[in-house]
Order: C-alpha cells, then sequence, then structure tokens
C-alpha cells in the first residue's frame, strides 16, 4: 500500500484506510439522513446497483419520471444533508 515516492496509504496514520473507511461511514450516514426512504431506494438502485432509471422504476414498480425526479430531489437532499452535517462534524471537533 505504499506508493514509489514514499507516500504510505497503509497502516493507521491519519489518512490510513481505517479514518477513511470510518469517515466514508460517516458520509453515508449523514447522506441518507436527509432524504427520504423512496429517494433511498432510487439512489441505492442507480448508484449502487447501476440500474438505468427504467430498470429501477420496474424494480419499484413506479413510473420512470418519478423515480427520475426522486433521483434528482435525493441527490439534492442527501448533498444538502451531508454538508450541514459535515459543518456539525466539523464544529464537534473544533469545540472538543
Amino acid at each position: 500500500m505504499a506508493s514509489s515516492s514514499g507516500e504510505g496509504g497503509g497502516g493507521f496514520g491519519p489518512k490510513g484506510p481505517q479514518p477513511r473507511a470510518i469517515e466514508a461511514g460517516q458520509d453515508y450516514r449523514d447522506f441518507c439522513a436527509g432524504i427520504t426512504e423512496p429517494q433511498k431506494t432510487a439512489l441505492d438502485l442507480v448508484c449502487g446497483k447501476s440500474m438505468r432509471v427504467g430498470q429501477a422504476a420496474a424494480a419499484m414498480r413506479a413510473d420512470a419520471r418519478t423515480v427520475r425526479r426522486l433521483l434528482v430531489a435525493g441527490l439534492d437532499d442527501a448533498g444538502r444533508s451531508l454538508a450541514s452535517e459535515r459543518t456539525k462534524r466539523v464544529q464537534f471537533e473544533d469545540a472538543a
């Protein structure tokens, strides 16, 4: 996990695999905090399982236009939620 330039990516350093995995988990939790369950389902199918909108619509038994609206609204809401929660996390870390 070390490159030839002397920058190691392994171990337990400040950006080792474990802190990055924990940070990714926190980001996912914060991302999901601001979206509804149908939005989360649509995002998981399209982004997580690489389905097309039509395929996700069939899996959700919904119209493709509805799934498209869920995706757009879900990404907007999730982005705002993630930014808000990251700000709170930084403020909490600064206070500690």
